[in-house]
Formats: structure tokens, sequence, C-alpha cells
């Protein structure tokens, strides 16, 4: 009779466990990450530099800034390197992990020292996901 009793409890625990829903945010997020969707991806590497790639074609050198701190976590990309639609302006960005090598990420362009005028508050329906390469 005992074991009847534990099997949902274990069942619902399990649920939890296995909860899509967000995650701490890791210290750093060095790597590479692709958006399946679009075919973009992401090099953050440890000094803070990195590059966008857009569709295999046009890649961009960039700085980032990342901090884990607030909820949601915020990352910033800045000081592109080429002639791109976003030179002089930076993506001022807020970042949710769902797994260790799976975030969210909404962000809008905007100018220098205007980050809260312009990074979202939450999460829109045109998020984009990465997942770490």
């Amino acid at each position: 009779m005992k074991q009847l009793f534990i099997l949902p409890i274990l069942f619902f625990y399990c649920l939890s466990c296995s909860s899509d829903g967000p995650i701490k945010a890791p210290k750093t997020i060095d790597g590479t990450w692709l958006n399946h969707s679009s075919g973009q991806v992401l090099i953050f590497n440890k000094d803070k530099t990195g590059k966008m790639i857009l569709a295999e074609k046009d890649t961009f050198g960039l700085m980032y800034n990342y901090n884990p701190t607030p909820i949601p976590a915020q990352l910033d990309l800045v000081d592109f390197d080429k002639e791109t639609p976003l030179r002089g302006l930076n993506l001022f960005g807020i970042i949710e992990f769902t797994h260790r090598d799976t975030f969210y990420l909404n962000s809008k362009k905007g100018r220098e020292g205007q980050a809260e005028k312009y990074r979202p508050t939450e999460f829109s329906a045109g998020k984009a996901v990465y997942v770490r390469q």
C-alpha cells in the first residue's frame, strides 16, 4: 500500500524537475551559439570580443557585455566592426536560460548610453532561441 502512495509523489516530483522554465544564468556565456530558425551564429570569447555570423555569409566582429545578475540577465552587443546596418548602434538585450546550453534572447537596437531606454523588459513572441554548439 505504501508503494501506491509514493508513486504519485515521485511522478509529480519528476515532472517539476524536467521543466523548460528559466534556470539561473551562468556566470559566463563563452562559446558558439546557433539560432536554428535564422541560421545566425553568435560567438562569445572570454575577452568580451565576439562575432555575429548571418546566414553563413556575413561575419561581423563585436564586443559584448553580459550581466547574469539581474533577472532576466542582460546581454548587450556593441562596437560592431564593419559596415553593417548596426554600425553605430548597439543591441540591448535580455537573456533567459532554459538549460545550460539553451537561451532565449530578446533585444532592441539603440544608441550607446541609452540601454535602459531600449532594453526590453519582457520576452515577446519573437524571442530568438540559441543553442550551444
